[in-house]
């Protein structure tokens, strides 16, 4: 193939008993500038649909011509199993997430696992491994990363990277060599694991329920894949997260003890307080039984199969959440004349109100307009312009201004960010790592910033980042405003 090409082929994998080959899809789209390699496997399990779906809907969106490095979709790696729509293989009933990395000479799963491992092997530079929740089973989109021991920093860095950005509102993380393990989910053999080990950053995307297609989880999937192609710089453009983003640490299944009909009280996504009931179970009789919840919890999945035996799960939980973000995935650094595009990106994307609130119109015009603000940028020379980096992408800026000569004094002005990365602790760590920078580095005896006394929100960040009222500010043609400063630890 060359560069700025697209190619939907099938490789053979192997041969039935009469001698029909059995052949995998594979789905390629090589962009017209060089870049890294993603793999989009699917359908490890015959009855998982929502992300091999999701996969084949992007490729036939993407523009290679827009497009950096490759992608490269195995979209029905276990024919066999899909054909059945069953989670193994008739033929010799092995589950193909226990089959990586393969072998040549195994048994059939084994030997598809082979074929398609080696291929991983050799061109991928990232992997996502999409499944489902069993047939009988439904949760929203969450994703599952593993931390492997004897995989480098950099490989879990970027792992973790690409979950966070793949943008669904659960995250779970397994730590394999440590106390957090959990009961789901397989380890021995498993796709992203068998990565892992190779130097090659790999998670989990978990869409749905197995069995169907569904346009809801099939738009999280694409949507998750087009911001992973973002973070890796495969695609221009901002990932697009929510709000929150939950991370479990420890999942749990519950299991019935005695066969009736269940009724859940949850669904998926609730938070559940200990000793709040999970579901009922009829046993065909007058007796009914509640399950509660052993501790606080955060419900992934309920069963949507109410016929239960003993011993089947009921429905999937975490027993522990961890809710705040991860700051390890966030620092602030000096921002590049190239990062004018990017600050330009985010102010089109502010009303003219917001626009002014953050005092952007005091240096640019609105509509922002690129040229003038490459200039504004090259010709003041009392100025620092800052950079957010959060889970390896620009999500904001900020200035330092009329910077003294001596350094004795400066002003903060115009922090901006990403409209949905607000309202989640990141503007006060953005402001208290440029004040570390002011004070520890630059040595300066104090930063003033202005603020609008209508911007409330503001007022409050800045007061818990060490700012402090001084005194009021009235302008002919502009709302009250006050004048705030901050001082080194030792000064205040």
């Amino acid at each position: 193939m060359n560069p700025g090409e697209k190619a939907y082929f099938t490789v053979p994998v192997g041969q039935l008993s009469h001698q029909a080959v059995i052949e995998i899809p594979v789905i390629v789209v090589a962009g017209k500038k060089e870049g890294t390699v993603l793999w989009v496997n699917g359908t490890v399990h015959g009855d998982e649909l929502n992300g091999s779906y999701a996969a084949w809907e992007l490729s036939r969106e993407l523009d290679p011509e827009k497009m950096s490095g490759t992608f490269i979709v195995t979209p029905i790696c276990n024919p066999i199993a899909f054909e059945a729509r069953n989670k193994i293989s008739a033929i010799d009933s092995m589950d193909m997430d226990t089959a990586f990395p393969g072998d040549p000479k195994g048994m059939l799963t084994q030997r598809i696992a082979y074929v398609i491992y080696e291929e991983i092997r050799k061109h991928a530079k990232a992997l996502i491994s999409f499944h489902t929740m069993a047939t009988p089973y439904l949760a929203n989109p969450y994703s599952v990363r593993k931390i492997v021991p004897g995989v480098s920093a950099e490989i879990n860095k970027v792992s973790e990277g690409m979950q966070r950005a793949f943008g669904v509102s659960v995250n779970c993380l397994v730590d394999l060599g440590g106390a957090t393990n959990e009961l789901p989910g397989v380890t021995s053999g498993a796709l992203d694991i068998t990565c892992m080990k190779d130097g090659i950053p790999a998670f989990m995307g978990e869409m749905g329920q197995g069995g169907k297609i569904e346009d809801r989880f099939v738009e999280a999937g694409r949507q998750g894949i087009r911001n992973v192609m973002i973070y890796l710089g495969m695609l221009d453009g901002t990932v697009v997260q929510p709000q929150k983003q939950i991370l479990i640490t420890k999942r749990k299944f519950l299991r019935s003890d005695k066969g009736g009909l269940i009724q859940m009280c949850v669904k998926s996504g609730d938070t559940v307080k200990a000793g709040e009931a999970l579901l009922k179970l009829h046993y065909y009789g007058s007796e009914v039984s509640e399950m509660p919840a052993e501790t606080d919890c955060f419900v992934i999945g309920t069963r949507e199969n109410p016929v239960v035996s003993t011993g089947p799960h009921c429905f999937c939980r975490p027993g522990m959440e961890r809710m705040e973000l991860d700051k390890s995935m966030l620092y602030v650094e000096t921002a590049e004349g190239k990062d004018i595009e990017l600050l330009y990106q985010l102010c089109k994307k502010q009303s003219y109100e917001e626009f002014c609130l953050w005092g952007a119109d005091f240096v640019y015009d609105y509509p922002p307009n690129l040229a003038q603000m490459k200039q504004s940028y090259a010709s003041r020379k009392r100025m620092l312009l800052y950079r957010v980096i959060f889970q390896e992408r620009i999500i904001g800026f900020a200035e330092l201004d009329q910077i003294q000569e001596n350094r004795s004094d400066a002003v903060l002005a115009r922090v901006v960010l990403e409209p949905e990365m607000r309202g989640r602790g990141l503007g006060t760590f953005t402001i208290k790592s440029i004040l570390k920078q002011a004070f520890c580095i630059l040595q300066m005896e104090r930063v003033s910033l202005v603020v609008y006394q209508n911007n409330t929100r503001a007022i409050r960040c800045y007061e818990a980042c060490g700012f402090r009222m001084e005194e009021a500010l009235i302008r002919k043609g502009r709302p009250d405003a006050w004048i705030m400063r901050a001082l080194p630890a030792e000064k205040k």
